[in-house]
C-alpha cells in the first residue's frame, strides 16, 4: 500500500512529530514518578531528598514524594491535602490542611514556603523577605526540625 503525497505529508509533518512529543512527555512523566515505568519501579519516584531550594530543579514536593532527613528518621509527605512530618513513624507536625486539595509544596524565590492545591494557595510559612535573598532552602534536619533559611544561612522559619 502506497501513501499519496497528502498522506506522506501528514505522516511526516503531523503524525511523526506528534508521536515523538507523546513519547518524550511519557518519558518525562515516568522519570518524574507520575507514570509508572514499564520496566519496573521508577528511580525518581523512590528517590528521597532532604531539602528544597528556590533556585534549583528540586524546589517542590508533590503528593507521593518524600522529603527525608539525612539520618532517615524523619519524613515529610503530602497526604490528603495535609503536609505531615513523621518522626520515627509517628506524626510530629502537620499543616492542618487536610482535605484542602493541597498537593504541591513549593520553596519560592521570595522566601515563602507555600502549599498549593494545583494553582490555589492553601497554606504558607508567611516568610517572604523584602528585599529577597539570592536563594532559600527548606530543609528537614536530623533532629526533626523543619527550617527555611536564606542564602546567608539565616533561619527565617522553623517548627521548633
Amino acid at each position: 500500500m502506497q501513501l499519496s503525497e497528502n498522506g506522506k505529508w501528514f505522516v511526516e509533518k503531523v503524525l511523526i512529530p506528534l508521536l515523538v512529543a507523546a513519547i518524550a512527555a511519557y518519558a518525562t512523566l515516568t522519570v518524574a514518578g507520575i507514570f509508572p515505568s514499564p520496566f519496573g519501579k521508577s528511580e525518581a519516584r523512590s528517590a528521597t531528598f532532604s531539602s528544597l531550594s528556590s533556585n534549583s530543579s528540586v524546589n517542590s514536593l508533590n503528593e507521593g514524594q518524600v522529603l527525608t532527613s539525612p539520618n532517615k528518621q524523619h519524613e515529610l509527605k503530602i497526604e490528603n491535602g495535609n503536609v505531615i512530618l513523621y518522626s520515627n513513624g509517628s506524626i510530629a507536625w502537620m499543616t492542618n490542611t487536610e482535605w484542602s486539595g493541597g498537593n504541591h509544596l513549593v520553596m519560592q524565590g521570595d522566601g515563602n514556603l507555600v502549599l498549593y492545591a494545583d494553582e490555589r494557595f492553601v497554606w504558607n510559612t508567611d516568610t517572604p523577605e523584602d528585599p529577597p535573598a539570592k536563594s532559600y532552602t527548606f530543609s528537614i534536619l536530623d533532629n526533626g526540625n523543619l527550617v527555611v533559611s536564606n542564602s546567608t544561612g539565616k533561619m527565617i522559619w522553623s517548627i521548633k
